[in-house]
Parts: structure tokens; C-alpha cells; sequence
């Protein structure tokens, strides 16, 4: 086999043996550390200058000089030189660049919705101006806080556009299936997202990342997302990143600058382990709990919340009423219609009103004219503690509880900015579904004695990976890390990190809070209403019943692993009970609804291989 070479600025360069050392990991730039030497001491690297690695006609890496280190051999005049130096790949040109519109001087911000009104005798949604979108593309809804999205859509799902017109489009669960059937209008300002993460990502290289010699024909589109504005202060390549978690992709930078962005089963490694391949050595599985979550309290933006109204007549003589619900924020007070200030109690003052955290009660200034009973005071407020929900697996909590001694439950809190409570409630099933597991992580070595192919070795591959001796079933793992070292000079010796490829593919829902919005006040669809396609694994079902009697619930949606049920349960004018029946849901403890008419309580479950549906949420009740 050809011994590797190092090129610094197009020329072959003498490289010490045992020096070679390079480091990539999924997400992060490379770097390639080595000894090279100038025996006639004519030659002096500079950083900036290029740097590859090749094995014969195969380049294996390649960058720039980052940190030339000068070492001589001799004390007086010397003439024989080595440079330790360090070369890293061309993410770094994506690393110095920051999210400013340089062009126009001001933060980036990435917007692609359309206002829209929904037709439910049609089931068309017309845009107010050119949506530009075509059949097959992928798309999101959403509506204002304290309004409801069309009946019939769901501002978690991603749409197929099928129909599509200038200003008017139908939507699909499936690419070129059947439209989804509106049942209602919906309520105040409903928008179209049609931003996609891969389109973000090219427009960040022209807009952030001006003349760096970098292609984006390898940039797939990745997920819809909402409106992105960018911090200045967050790299080019930190952007990216988010927008790979947001897409369940990786992303990097290949020997020929060309940027790949694309799903993490995009592509796989050229050879797989086994208990007898022996094509490896040194095979170690580290497994953890340390990010073990069985509880997720998901936390959305205030703003993201609907708010309560409220008003009171003045008698005269009150100077401080009570509301229904704590506050959490104020968004407005009104006196006979006109918005007066509003500050914090005890901690502001020259406010006409203020209100305390946490409690129900609302105060006037002593300054202020005491309200009769011609004046009406509104007070809008987002109730306390409105912008978290809170979701769990009963089941691993049970049986985490019975083998530890404990209560079972390993709680999380994670921040979702941009986002609704819908969309938040999906993220937080997503997170608990994954990170529930013990993680595995498995590290070998190997080298090009004893397997060929070990140099097509990158992170972001999928290997198949099993050794029985250390209880590793054949399953698909997701290269992490990879090492380079050389032999002596003589052929290159590779480490590597994985992790089981399940770790990634399910918990990178989460992360779509990171740069997507998407959610929003959505309405079930009708009773019986499906809002996925198929019955494997992902696949969304809603199903909504409205209680003319006590019922138990049952659904016409078999369970299968991986897939999700929503039963939306409006009570009637009884009130009435329900249950749920026992030969397709397990676990159902609490079947607590609202007993006001017209109160909507949603009941969250997942399928497991039991054919059973698991409940994995707390019910949540609203109203309609």
C-alpha cells in the first residue's frame, strides 16, 4: 500500500514518522497535527498555507495551516529545520464569520411565511400574495396564539402542497396524495411556513459567509422551519449546526470545500464489525445513563402563550380585584378602552396599576382616580406558569422505580424559544422516547493491515456494528469521532467513537426548537381524522370524540411501535365520564376531563410492539 504524504502548498513534504495525528468529530472542524522537516533548511511553513493528506491518488484530508511551530537541530546557523504544525479543515472559514448581513448592515433574518385563509367547502388555502411553491414541496402551518388553525390541519405536522396555484395551494399527508380535509376556517391569522433549513444554510454562505470559496451543491433541504433571526454573535458554522440538529442531518466540509448537508443515514461506512471479522481491535462499549430523561418539563416563550381577558366594573370604592388565574405576564390593561401602564407591585411605582407575579391580584395607584361605575377595566394577562408543559413515561418511571429503589424519575428542563406549547409537548415525547435509553458508545481500532477500506472512514457514516462477547446485537451505530495516526510512516491506524444511530435519529426532534417556530394554537381534525400517513414507526394519528354519554374511548388506529396517538375528548352537556378500553390502551390511570360543556381534554399516547397504546403525557384541557 502507498505510503501517506504530506502536501503543504501543492508540494510533497518530508514528514517525521510517528508523528501524523488527526482528529474529526461530527459537527466540529478537523484537525491534522504532524512533525514535517527541511534538511537543507530552505523550506518554512507559513499558516494559510493549504495542507492535505494523501494516500496515494486517494487525498484523505485537507485545510490550512493554522500553527507553525519552528524547532532546528543545531545551535548556530542552523540549517536543518523541523516544524511541528497543525493544520485544520475548511469548516474554520464558516467559524470566523458571523451572522451579519454584511450587504445591508444589519442581523440576519430568514422569513418565508404567507398570511392565509383557509376554505373548508374547498379545502384550499389561499395566500395573499405568490407563495411560490411547487407540488411536493414540504410546508408547516400555523395560527396566532389565541386563535385555532384551520379544522383539519395540525401545526406539528409537515404538509405535502398538492394544487398548487399562484396564490392558492391544498395540502397532503402524503407527496401527490389526497388533501387533507378542512372542516373549518379556523380563527384570527393563520400563516404558511415555507422556510426550509438546507435553503438557510446556502443563503447564510452569500449573505454571512461573502466570497469564501465554498459549494452548497450538496445541500439538501432539510426541515420546514419558521422564521430565523440569528444572533450577531453566533458563528456561520454554529447557525449551521443548529440547522442540522433542526433537520436530523450533519453537515460538514469535504477535500474539495464543497459543504454537505444532508440526512445522518446519508451515507454509510465501507465495512461492517462482527465477532469474527477481525478487522479491528482494542473493542470497548461504554454504557451510560448519564443523560437519562424519563420527565421533560418543556419551557416556551411567554409571548408563544394565548392570554386570558378579563374585566371589571368600578362601584365607587374598589381599588384592587381579584383575578381567576395567577399572573404570569401582563399583556395589557385597558380603562374604557384606552391601555394605561402597568408595573410590578412593591418594585415599580408611577404605574396606574401593578400587578405580582404569581398571585391573582390586581392594584391601583393611590394616585389614581378611584373607578365608578361608568369605567370598565380589561386586564389581558398570560396565566402563571402558562409557558411550560410537562411530559413523562409512566412505564420506565415504574420500572427505573422497582430496579433502583427510587422514584423512578429522571427529570429534564429544556428551554424551547419560538415555539409553541403544541409543538413543545411533541419535542418533549421526543426527547423523553430517546433519552429514556441507555446509551451505548463503542470505540475500536483498526488500520490498513487489517482492513483496506479503513481510510473512507468519516464521521456522520452509519456502521453496522456486533460482538456478542460484549452483549452488542447487530444494530446500526453513528460514527462519532474518527483518529488518524501513522505507523511509522509506513500505513495509517484509525480510532473510532459510535453511538447507537437511535440516540440521534429520534431525540434531534427537540432541537427543532432551536430554529424553528411551527406550532401555535392547532385544532384537532375531525373524529376519526388521521394525521399521518401509514402505521409504521412516526406515523401521527388524531382521533377526536365528543361525549353525548359516558364512553369508553376506543380507536379505529392499531398500535405499532413508534407511532403516536392523540384523542382529543370534548365533553358534552352532561357532564359525562370516560374510560378507555382496555384491549388497546394500557395504563390509562388518569381519565380526569373538564367538566364544563364544551372543554377539550387531550390524552397523548404512544404504540409499542405489545400493540398496545402507552400513555406518555399528562392530559391537557382547553377549551373550544
Amino acid at each position: 500500500m502507498p505510503n501517506p504524504l504530506i502536501k503543504i502548498g501543492g508540494t510533497t513534504r518530508e514528514a517525521v514518522p510517528g508523528t501524523l495525528n488527526v482528529s474529526a468529530s461530527l459537527g466540529n472542524r478537523a484537525t491534522l497535527d504532524a512533525m514535517v522537516q527541511s534538511p537543507l533548511g530552505t523550506y518554512r511553513p507559513t499558516p494559510g498555507d493549504g495542507i492535505e493528506l494523501w494516500e496515494g491518488a486517494s487525498k484523505l484530508w485537507a485545510g490550512s495551516v493554522d500553527e507553525v511551530h519552528e524547532v532546528s537541530l543545531t545551535e548556530a546557523a542552523p540549517t536543518f529545520r523541523r516544524y511541528a504544525i497543525r493544520g485544520v479543515t475548511w469548516e474554520q472559514y464558516l467559524e470566523r464569520r458571523y451572522c451579519w448581513d454584511v450587504a445591508n448592515g444589519r442581523p440576519l433574518r430568514y422569513s418565508r411565511n404567507f398570511e392565509l385563509t383557509a376554505d373548508p367547502v374547498t379545502d384550499t388555502l389561499t395566500t395573499t400574495v405568490a407563495h411560490g411553491r411547487s407540488n411536493g414541496d414540504r410546508v408547516r402551518v400555523r395560527a396566532h396564539a389565541n386563535g385555532t388553525l384551520a379544522g383539519g390541519l395540525d401545526a406539528t405536522i409537515d404538509y405535502y402542497v398538492v394544487n398548487a396555484g399562484t396564490t392558492t395551494l391544498k395540502l397532503s399527508l402524503t407527496s401527490g396524495g389526497a388533501a387533507v380535509n378542512i372542516t373549518s376556517a379556523g380563527t384570527l391569522e393563520q400563516i404558511l411556513i415555507t422556510n426550509r433549513a438546507g435553503e438557510i444554510v446556502s443563503a447564510l454562505l452569500v449573505d454571512a459567509a461573502t466570497s469564501e470559496p465554498i459549494g452548497d451543491t450538496n445541500v439538501a433541504l432539510g426541515a420546514v422551519v419558521d422564521t430565523v433571526i440569528f444572533p450577531t454573535d453566533m458563528t456561520v458554522a454554529s447557525a449551521i449546526n443548529q440547522l442540522a440538529e433542526a433537520s436530523g442531518f450533519a453537515w460538514w466540509i469535504d477535500e474539495e470545500r464543497e459543504l454537505y448537508f444532508q440526512p445522518r443515514t446519508f451515507t454509510t461506512a465501507a465495512f461492517s464489525l462482527s465477532g469474527t471479522s477481525g478487522n479491528y481491535r482494542n473493542f470497548s462499549v461504554r454504557r451510560t445513563r448519564e443523560d437519562k430523561v424519563n420527565a421533560a418539563l418543556m419551557r416556551v416563550d411567554m409571548s408563544a402563550v394565548g392570554y386570558e381577558e378579563e374585566s371589571f366594573a368600578g362601584n365607587g370604592t374598589a381599588t384592587k380585584w381579584t383575578l381567576t388565574y395567577p399572573v404570569g405576564q401582563i399583556v395589557a390593561i385597558l380603562l374604557n378602552g384606552q391601555e394605561v401602564q402597568s408595573g410590578i407591585w412593591l418594585a415599580d411605582s408611577d404605574s396606574a396599576y401593578y400587578y405580582e407575579e404569581g398571585t391573582a391580584d390586581i392594584r391601583q395607584d393611590p394616585d389614581e382616580a378611584v373607578l365608578t361605575s361608568s369605567d370598565t377595566l380589561i386586564v389581558r394577562y398570560r396565566k402563571f406558569g402558562a409557558n411550560h408543559i410537562y411530559t413523562d413515561d409512566s412505564a420506565d418511571i415504574s420500572t427505573t422505580a422497582t430496579a433502583e429503589g427510587n422514584s423512578g424519575i429522571y427529570q429534564g428542563v429544556f428551554d424551547r424559544a419560538g415555539i409553541g406549547l403544541v409543538q413543545a409537548l411533541a419535542e418533549g415525547d421526543a426527547i423523553v422516547a430517546e433519552r429514556k435509553k441507555v446509551v451505548a458508545e463503542i470505540e475500536y481500532e483498526t488500520d490498513q493491515q487489517i482492513e483496506s477500506t479503513c481510510s473512507q472512514l468519516r464521521p456522520g457514516q452509519l456502521q453496522t456494528i456486533a460482538n456478542s462477547f460484549f452483549s452488542v446485537t447487530s444494530g446500526t451505530y453513528l460514527i462519532r469521532e474518527v483518529s488518524i495516526t501513522d505507523v511509522f510512516g509506513l500505513w495509517l491506524r484509525f480510532g473510532v467513537k459510535a453511538i447507537d444511530a437511535t440516540r440521534f435519529t429520534g431525540v434531534v426532534d427537540y432541537w427543532k426548537g432551536m430554529a424553528s417556530g411551527g406550532s401555535g394554537s392547532g385544532a384537532a381534525v375531525g373524529s376519526g381524522g388521521v394525521s399521518g400517513s401509514g402505521g409504521g414507526a412516526g406515523t401521527t394519528f388524531v382521533h377526536e370524540v365528543t361525549l353525548t354519554a359516558n364512553t369508553t374511548i376506543s380507536t379505529p388506529y392499531a398500535a405499532s411501535a413508534g407511532a403516536r396517538l392523540t384523542v382529543f375528548v370534548v365533553q358534552g352537556a352532561g357532564p359525562y365520564t370516560i374510560s378507555f378500553d382496555a384491549t388497546e390502551f394500557a395504563q390509562v390511570v388518569n381519565t380526569n376531563i373538564a367538566p364544563t360543556s364544551g372543554s377539550v381534554t387531550a390524552f397523548e399516547f404512544a404504540g409499542r410492539a405489545d400493540g398496545l397504546w402507552w400513555p406518555c403525557a399528562m392530559p391537557i384541557t382547553g377549551m373550544i
